[in-house]
């Protein structure tokens, strides 16, 4: 089950850099959120997440994603 979310997360993240690279932020959002849901330690969907968040001025958010990434990356 643990392996099954992790796929699953990292598709959701590949589909959320196709989103970011595209400049589509709201549904780049999502599927990072559905990525992080589905994998918690995806450090770069945390970094992208952080990134957008700090980009639109939410910036306590935006660094707390940073935050995880860093944590999970460890």
């Amino acid at each position: 089950a643990i392996e099954l979310g992790h796929e699953r997360g990292e598709a959701l993240l590949a589909r959320g850099m196709l989103h970011f690279q595209s400049g589509e932020n709201v549904e780049c959002v999502q599927a990072l959120k559905g990525a992080i849901a589905a994998a918690p330690n995806l450090a770069e969907a945390h970094q992208i997440l952080g990134s957008i968040s700090i980009e639109v001025g939410l910036f306590e958010q935006g660094f707390r994603r940073l935050r995880a990434a860093l944590l999970v990356d460890e």
